[in-house]
């Protein structure tokens, strides 16, 4: 009976874990979502923050900090379909902040339609 419990315990764990690493998001919070198309870019004001970004899949999309005015954007293009956790700035440069960012193939799915 004990092996069976061990076993339920470590097939939970790594389907757990299995299923955190597929979504790529793997530090839930209330960050900033982002969302953009493989080929797309979009830019994200990010205020002061600089140094640098780090992402938790880099292979996922190119990443860039641009400076316009008084104000520093995190200017994301998608390259494959997936998601990933990335941070922006460093403590020590003014802060940082996180983003989920989720990458799409760019197809839109139709909204259901709706009975009357």
């Amino acid at each position: 009976m004990l092996r069976i419990a061990v076993a339920l315990l470590v097939s939970n764990i790594v389907l757990a874990d299995g299923l955190a690493i597929a979504d790529g998001i793997l530090v839930e919070g209330d960050y900033p979502k982002v969302s953009v198309a493989v080929g797309k870019t979009v830019e994200h004001a990010v205020g002061i923050r600089r140094g640098g970004w780090m992402c938790d899949d880099p292979s996922l999309l190119t990443g860039d900090i641009v400076t316009r005015g008084d104000t520093n954007f995190f200017v994301i293009t998608g390259v494959k379909v997936g998601s990933t956790q990335c941070r922006v700035g460093l403590e020590r440069e003014g802060g940082f902040v996180v983003f989920d960012v989720y990458i799409t193939d760019g197809t839109v799915k139709p909204a259901p339609k709706v009975k009357r």
